[in-house]
């Protein structure tokens, strides 16, 4: 038997009632929708009523590394489950157990569907702008470490090698800042902006506002230029650095793929998002988990 119900920000699934404890073979739940494979969770094996915590929330995005708390807080959290229909499996090692449950919205909120849709439509869009921020960073940062690992080159390899290294860190500086001490001196660059709209707007559950949809488009746009820059280095430049290294008999520099990149850089937080309304002890308990302290929390809240 498989039951549902919902803790807080957790959902809370009564996996199974067992006479005894599951000893032998792998025992674990899947978590489905729309035939994409969202979460595998370590079942309950003892004997008895067994539970299994599933966070309402996807991961955290993926972001380039900043010093500026408001980015730091922006990539924090992970959007809301999408509302709609979900399965569950529940794998007892040759034997499968499936039910399905369904998200839906407070029927008694201010929020139209419609408007939450615009809602969700505009944190995933900017949701995928910070992964594609921090792949193009890393890829920079890659590329960057292991130009400058390169010895033996002679003087007019040399320069050509300093110049295209400059042209890399600008390009690093143009996702994110790296200037500040977390503090009062901050800057920002693309990311941050990014991080920061979408921290409003995933926070929020209603329509966003018309100056955060045009925001939203301006930073997209300024996105698409970045990455046209960016795909001219790796492709162009980067490509003539490297006829130089072989002919010089040194190794070609390459870097990973977003495939590589999205296998290997781990996921973050399963926390909540922020439209989560936390009160009393619940609120101070968040607080002293965050490494950021209250004012941080104020600020995301």
């Amino acid at each position: 038997e498989i039951s549902l119900g919902l803790v807080g920000s957790e959902m809370c699934i009564r996996d199974s009632y067992m006479n005894k404890r599951h000893t032998f073979g792998k025992m674990y739940m899947e978590v489905w929708k729309d035939g994409e494979l969202l979460r595998t969770l370590p079942a309950g094996k003892r004997a008895g009523i067994n539970f299994v915590e599933m966070p309402t929330s996807i991961d955290k995005p993926r972001a380039a590394p900043s010093k500026n708390r408001t980015a730091l807080i922006g990539s924090l959290y992970g959007p809301n489950l999408e509302a709609g229909n979900y399965q569950v499996k529940l794998v007892k090692g040759k034997t499968t157990y499936d039910t399905a449950f369904e998200l839906s919205y407070d029927p008694d909120s201010p929020y139209t569907v419609k408007d939450r849709q615009v809602q969700r439509n505009h944190t995933m869009k900017l949701y995928d702008m910070t992964e594609r921020l921090a792949y193009l960073y890393h890829v920079l940062d890659e590329v960057q470490q292991k130009s400058k690992a390169v010895d033996g080159l002679k003087k007019k390899t040399l320069q050509r090698m300093e110049v295209f290294q400059k042209a890399l860190a600008d390009a690093k500086n143009r996702i994110s800042s790296q200037e500040g001490d977390y503090y009062v001196n901050e800057s920002e660059q693309l990311h941050e902006q990014i991080s920061d709209l979408y921290r409003q707007i995933s926070s929020f559950p209603g329509r966003p506002s018309s100056s955060q949809i045009d925001q939203s488009a301006l930073l997209e746009g300024a996105l698409k230029k970045l990455d046209t820059t960016i795909e001219q280095l790796l492709q162009v430049d980067l490509v003539e650095i490297n006829k130089w290294l072989v002919k010089a008999k040194q190794e070609a520099i390459n870097y990973s793929s977003v495939e590589e990149f999205m296998q290997s850089e781990k996921k973050g937080s399963q926390s909540g998002s922020g439209q989560l309304r936390l009160t009393g002890r619940e609120m101070y308990y968040h607080v002293l988990k965050s490494p950021l302290g209250l004012g941080a929390f104020q600020q995301w809240r």
